[in-house]
């Protein structure tokens, strides 16, 4: 029988695949562009890489840009005729229900180009590394504008706030979202200014809102994949809200829309 190692107490013993396997985790999310080195961020070939069956042109941030009459073929059909083929490609879940959340305009659809951002509860440590580090390279540290400086025309920018008392936005930079893609918003948190943003027509998905911050929460994630209650979103995905709910499309599914009935 062979001889059994003993370790000394209070020795680490080294697995060498383990290890390169964490770094490996830990490299996947980390960008090297000093302007977002404070976050988890895909870089355009990560985004390449996880979006490969992609047949369309790419934004210079590496996501699928699907044309603009693949959008307006998904403004013709319903949800029921959509999620009837979803399941049966490989994507059993990309349909988040409208129960449980604000819609600002309920009679309205709302189909574009996702860019994904994740928030989490503010943590201290967390932070001062980040101030430190944006401070010594002469940026600053990732916030909810940083997204949102990102879009384009056509996007829906699509915030992971896990549901905080916490506000992605009131009606300025609703306006700055609205003005820059011609479309809404997905936030699994907070808006405010409800008022003067639906005078707008803007359309948006929303939790609750709050006259103030209720939290504080730090910007952990851009361009890359976030939870929407059930639904895995994807940086690139299609985006329609159909009654009765969202359906978050893979880019793959994209090309076969012409097939479905509508």
């Amino acid at each position: 029988m062979p001889e059994r190692q003993l370790v000394p107490p209070g020795r680490l013993v080294r697995r060498p695949h383990v290890v390169s396997t964490l770094l490996a985790l830990i490299a996947m999310f980390i960008c090297v562009d000093s302007a977002s080195a404070q976050l988890f961020q895909w870089t355009p070939e990560q985004l390449v890489k996880y979006t490969s069956k992609n047949p369309y042109d790419r934004f210079p941030d590496g996501r699928p840009k699907v044309p603009d009459e693949m959008l307006q073929r998904l403004k013709e059909l319903i949800a029921e005729e959509v999620q009837a083929v979803l399941p049966n490609r490989g994507y059993p879940n990309q349909f988040e229900p409208r129960d449980g959340w604000r819609v600002l305009q309920p009679d309205q659809k709302m189909v574009g180009r996702v860019l994904t951002v994740q928030f989490m509860p503010l943590r201290g440590d967390i932070v001062e590394v980040d101030e430190a580090e944006a401070k010594a390279k002469g940026t600053s540290v990732a916030r909810n504008q940083t997204a949102i400086d990102m879009l384009q025309p056509g996007d829906v920018i699509v915030a992971d706030v896990f549901g905080a008392d916490w506000n992605f936005v009131g009606n300025k930079l609703a306006h700055y979202i609205q003005t820059t893609t011609k479309n809404g918003m997905i936030v699994d948190g907070g808006v405010y200014w409800l008022e003067r943003i639906a005078e707008t027509g803007m359309q948006a998905y929303y939790k609750n809102s709050l006259p103030t911050q209720g939290m504080r929460v730090m910007v952990t994630g851009i361009n890359i994949p976030v939870r929407i209650g059930n639904a895995t979103v994807m940086p690139g995905d299609l985006l329609a809200t159909l009654v009765p709910g969202v359906i978050f499309l893979a880019v793959p599914f994209v090309a076969v829309l012409h097939t479905v009935s509508g």
